[in-house]
């Protein structure tokens, strides 16, 4: 896998960086039986090159219209539940669940948003095992202060910049930090937990 990261970034580099000059999206007046346009995953159906910056600019704006409003359709986005919360947290029931305390809710609250919400108001490090988190602050910090910009942090482009940004809030610097230390933690276990069955799968095997 790794080798195959490695020729990508390198036929990348060879790419004139000029910026965007195409983009492909669904092809418009072809939707029978190919799935939703806007659902880019699931389209099945032929697609079409825009190459005016004018007409690339409007695709762009639209496709990001609809990735960054799919939390809209949530209990959290829009509905009751939404509205007792306020746009920005900032109402009296969402300044309680902050405090820890359930605020009174609306009957058509569901068990799992319940169950959540109940998350959400236990304390933060209670939640956590101290032994899981060995990034701390000051090393996400040190690291990322000199960490290029542009530099990307995973095979699929994504830049540090947004990393940076936020060295200078301690809470939002501590949760990725809490972040990345579970989900390293949880890759080691998956990885742990394959082994283990690799091995159990050939001794079995063999003893048969």
């Amino acid at each position: 896998m790794g080798k195959a990261y490695n020729k990508i970034s390198q036929v990348l580099k060879q790419q004139n960086n000029s910026g965007l000059n195409q983009i492909d999206i669904p092809y418009p007046k072809v939707v029978q039986h190919h799935g939703k346009p806007n659902d880019l995953k699931k389209w099945a159906g032929p697609w079409i090159s825009l190459t005016d910056p004018e007409e690339m600019a409007k695709a762009v704006i639209k496709m990001n219209i609809e990735q960054y409003h799919h939390a809209h359709r949530t209990p959290f986005g829009s509905g009751p539940l939404a509205t007792l919360l306020g746009h920005h947290e900032n109402t009296t029931a969402a300044q309680e669940l902050l405090q820890g305390t359930i605020p009174s809710l609306p009957n058509s609250t569901l068990p799992e948003v319940l169950q959540l919400l109940s998350l959400i108001a236990s304390p933060f490090l209670a939640r956590i095992p101290s032994s899981l988190i060995f990034i701390n602050e000051e090393e996400f910090i040190s690291v990322y202060k000199v960490t290029k910009e542009s530099t990307s942090s995973s095979p699929f482009g994504h830049c540090v910049d947004h990393y940076k940004a936020i060295l200078s809030d301690l809470i939002i610097t501590s949760i990725h930090c809490t972040m990345m230390s579970l989900v390293s933690s949880l890759n080691t276990r998956l990885h742990t937990h394959k082994m283990g069955e690799s091995c159990r799968c050939l001794a079995s095997k063999r003893g048969r």
